[in-house]
């Protein structure tokens, strides 16, 4: 079977090849003789559907569209001895060109050469004990098809590279937001000390910062670097990572990647490079999904769409890297004067902020301030603790098992992820978590990183009510009106049904529905899981069982027997059983 007959399904790729008048070359036979094996690069139909937009077939010349179906078939220069051979997932790395680029975790890459198209390079990388192959930043997923004539590599990814033949420069040009990028990368390129890195003679990967992302820096800070070459070839190095290729879609098998950046001292030649004089950094997804590089210090998001360019990867950024200028007060006096001014009033907040250690502020917004601003000088310093910490802590470092002390409080902080956003859940002492959400991280400074919050940590700002109403979660159980009539004889501790419980209860059609339209008896199974008290499982102890009186003690003497199966864990076992006492 020749390889068109290798195609298991309908294939918009094939029916490219058959639209240009292609398919005796896939058709002839190979593998023996003079004759070479033909290796298929084959995108999924979704793979084709999800770039329809960019690659626009029907716009394409005849040249553009022979030169997108030539960049998927390997058919020159891959021999072994006097035969030609399939490029098989056994050998992804060994045949082709040895290309010796930085390992970051997909190897050091082989080129392999195509009738038109240039820089189609082959990696391989293992995760999860899993071997995995990618050509660029397109992941096979369907391995070695077999054909008399050659091999199929079926892969998630188009390798569609229209900027391919563009300069770094050039490509700058040619953008509509990079415009001062261009003028600074200019301005290095006047120093002939910097020219070469620019000019490419390494391959490299580049994050570029778009305009918007320049023009949030104060003007004379922008200024400074414009008059400084010294200084801008500093940032910039941190934006330039030599003999690297590091394509975004790598980013879905290994979530973390270190890489490294600098300008080495001998651009001219990849093999020269040596990692002792460039800078480490990585390559992260965040709990949000977006793609963040962290490199001087700093952290910038990618925007959702790279480019390959000549001899390089291109990612455009939100924000400069390694460009710190603002001490932690600086920017604290900036975007909140006001607990600025609450933390140099109070000696402990005060002893913090004037330390030579690097530090985390979290800064309420200006509605959170508000409810801060309520409270009386000593009230204000308990909570100065949970807002000022003696340790620099970015985002990435918020993990679902670390806990922060206050004090004597091992567990005063936390963090959670909900819907793509980081929490800062705090405790005060034999009180319940209320949690604050991040809604711009990593401000760094020169001596610290501040992160914007729109609560005060630790302190109450909504009612139970308030709290349930507004987590689609609990929508059935809001909805039921109970939690809504607990205001007499409070505070009440709720063991809240989530909407897969109340779903479970209501398909029961012998017991849990009828409970739920009797409001009486709906009512009495409510109270049994509600707390005439503050009920703070946290400070409960694991090797102990607890008797516990329900909304229902009043009527019936009822009580829950508790057993805490653990803590400090993000979610943990809470075991009750019913005790009934009637007179």
């Amino acid at each position: 079977m020749d390889i068109t007959g290798s195609f298991k399904t309908k294939s918009l790729f094939a029916d490219f090849i058959q639209e240009m008048g292609l398919q005796n070359l896939l058709e002839k036979p190979g593998c023996f003789g003079d004759d070479e094996c033909l290796t298929i690069i084959l995108p999924t139909n979704d793979a084709i559907d999800h770039m329809a937009n960019d690659l626009a077939w029907y716009s394409l010349d005849d040249y553009q569209k022979h030169s997108f179906i030539h960049g998927h078939i390997i058919q020159r220069g891959i021999t072994t001895g006097q035969s030609s051979v399939r490029v098989t997932t056994r050998e992804w790395t060994k045949l082709g060109q040895q290309m010796n680029f930085i390992d970051i975790g997909f190897g050091t890459g082989v080129e392999y050469t195509t009738l038109f198209a240039k820089q189609q390079f082959g990696f391989s990388t293992i995760a999860d004990s899993t071997s995995l192959y990618f050509v660029n930043n397109a992941k096979i997923v369907t391995p070695d098809v077999m054909a008399s004539n050659g091999i199929i590599q079926i892969v998630n990814q188009v390798l569609y590279t229209p900027y391919i033949s563009s300069p770094f420069m050039e490509f700058l040009q040619k953008q509509g937001n990079l415009g001062i990028s261009k003028e600074l990368w200019y301005l290095l390129l006047q120093e002939p000390k910097y020219a070469p890195y620019p000019a490419q003679h390494i391959y490299s990967t580049i994050f570029v910062v778009n305009d918007s992302g320049w023009s949030s820096l104060p003007i004379i800070q922008l200024n400074r670097l414009r008059k400084n070459i010294t200084l801008l070839a500093s940032v910039l190095s941190y934006h330039y990572c030599p003999n690297q290729l590091i394509y975004r879609e790598w980013i879905s098998v290994k979530p973390n990647m270190n890489i490294y950046t600098g300008f080495p001292n001998r651009p001219q030649s990849a093999t020269s490079i040596q990692l002792s004089e460039l800078n480490p950094a990585q390559l992260y997804k965040s709990s949000g999904d977006s793609i963040i590089i962290s490199s001087g210090n700093t952290e910038a998001k990618l925007e959702d769409k790279s480019f390959i360019i000549q001899k390089a990867i291109v990612h455009i950024i939100q924000k400069p890297l390694a460009f710190i200028f603002e001490t932690r007060e600086e920017i604290l006096n900036r975007i909140n004067s006001n607990l600025l001014s609450s933390c140099q009033s109070d000696t402990i907040c005060k002893n913090i902020l004037t330390s030579s250690t690097d530090i985390t502020i979290f800064s309420p917004n200006a509605q959170a301030m508000q409810n801060f601003n309520k409270l009386s000088t000593s009230e204000k310093a308990i909570y100065l603790k949970y807002l000022f910490l003696p340790m620099k802590l970015y985002q990435a470092e918020m993990t679902l098992n670390r806990r922060i002390p206050i004090e004597k409080l091992e567990d005063a902080i936390r963090f959670k992820i909900i819907d793509q956003s980081t929490f800062i859940e705090a405790r005060l002492p034999n009180q319940g978590y209320v949690a604050s959400r991040i809604i711009n991280a990593n401000q760094v400074a020169t001596n610290g990183i501040i992160h914007t919050i729109d609560a005060v940590p630790g302190l109450p700002y909504e009612t139970v009510q308030q709290y349930v109403a507004r987590i689609p979660d609990f929508n059935l159980y809001y909805n039921t009106g109970f939690v809504q009539s607990m205001t007499i004889g409070e505070p009440y501790t709720f063991l809240v049904p989530t909407n897969q419980a109340m779903t479970s209860m209501n398909n029961d059609n012998e017991v849990g529905r009828k409970l739920l339209t009797d409001k009486l008896r709906k009512d009495f199974v409510f109270r049994r899981n509600t707390f005439p008290l503050d009920l703070i499982i946290q400070d409960l102890d694991i090797r102990k069982v607890y008797y516990v009186s329900t909304a229902n003690y009043a009527f019936t003497r009822e009580q829950l027997r508790l057993d805490i199966s653990s803590k400090n864990s993000d979610e943990g076992e809470l075991h009750t059983n019913h005790i009934e006492l009637c007179s």
